[in-house]
């Protein structure tokens, strides 16, 4: 009960955008995991107690900025399920694995265990996990040029998870499609989804994803008038006050590598130098994630 508890309190936590306690609430559940004494368990909750520990330990990790750690969490817990032959756990570490790649901003490994999570659930009947899996699908392919098929395909994902009463990560949804609007140039429907995911956040307390929400409507106030930079700029440096509250530093360096940028082309070099070094020196491990290659190249640039 102790586990649980603990656990249910972090998560709430996770989704309601409180990271530091969220990390704190699952490490407490997990020291309470007895392997053997709690294999009951798995039945009892449907999933094994220290898969899901994990994963989402893991989840909460990355935005937090320790993300190769998190990977590390996610293959301890792929570890157990496939050691418990528990289809649904295994399902559930698929998942959450391809939504890491996703913060992480690999689209070809996040594809391939979204590939994985959808022939094993069309195979299960795991009508959920499916809709994870089409939605990292969906995604990938609007990072790797395919923005029209991908739109689609995260679209109909994001419908299906609203239709079941899957909202918990709507506004996290619907902020990623936003973004794959904006980069495919349709900037209106950008804004709509973008309007929508603010206020589901707002109704429902899911802040997991404000951060991202608030640079993602810079990059789009950006490409919709270019010529009022100052609009961009502030909800670049909310998107950094947003991030430093919540002590996603992941979050934190991508608003501080945009509004780095902003900067830069209105001739504040220094500035940008001294925000966006900052974060960046702050970060041990993630060095080859292509948010820190970018903010590297930023800085050097500034540099030079």
């Amino acid at each position: 009960m102790l586990f649980g508890g603990h656990y249910v309190v972090g998560e709430v936590a996770l989704w309601s955008g409180n990271l530091p306690e969220a990390r704190s609430r699952i490490m407490r559940a997990m020291e309470f995991y007895d392997p053997t004494a709690d294999e009951n368990l798995l039945l009892y909750y449907g999933i094994d107690p220290f898969v899901v520990g994990c994963l989402i330990l893991g989840f909460a990790e990355t935005p937090m900025g320790r993300c190769d750690h998190a990977l590390k969490l996610c293959g301890d817990a792929q570890a157990r399920a496939a050691e418990l032959s528990h289809l649904y756990s295994q399902a559930f570490s698929l998942a959450v694995i391809a939504q890491v790649h996703q913060m992480r901003r690999e689209p070809a490994r996040a594809a391939l265990a979204a590939r994985e999570l959808s022939t094993m659930s069309h195979e299960r009947g795991f009508g959920e996990m499916l809709g994870w899996a089409e939605w990292i699908t969906g995604w990938a392919m609007v990072e790797q040029h395919r923005g029209d098929q991908g739109i689609q395909t995260m679209l109909k994902a994001i419908k299906f998870h609203e239709s079941i009463g899957g909202t918990i990560a709507t506004p996290w949804r619907r902020g990623v499609l936003a973004e794959g609007y904006a980069k495919n140039g349709r900037l209106d429907d950008a804004q709509q989804e973008l309007r929508r995911a603010i206020e589901t956040a707002d109704q429902s307390g899911l802040h997991f994803f404000d951060a991202e929400l608030c640079r993602i409507g810079g990059e789009i106030a950006l490409r919709s008038d270019p010529q009022d930079p100052q609009a961009a700029e502030r909800k670049f440096r909310d998107a950094i006050a947003l991030a430093k509250g919540q002590e996603a530093r992941l979050w934190e360096l991508r608003g501080a590598v945009s509004l780095g940028r902003q900067l830069r082309d209105t001739n504040r070099p220094d500035e940008a130098r001294t925000i966006l070094s900052e974060i960046y020196n702050w970060f041990a491990e993630g060095f080859e994630l292509p948010d820190l290659k970018e903010a590297k190249a930023l800085l050097d640039e500034l540099s030079s």
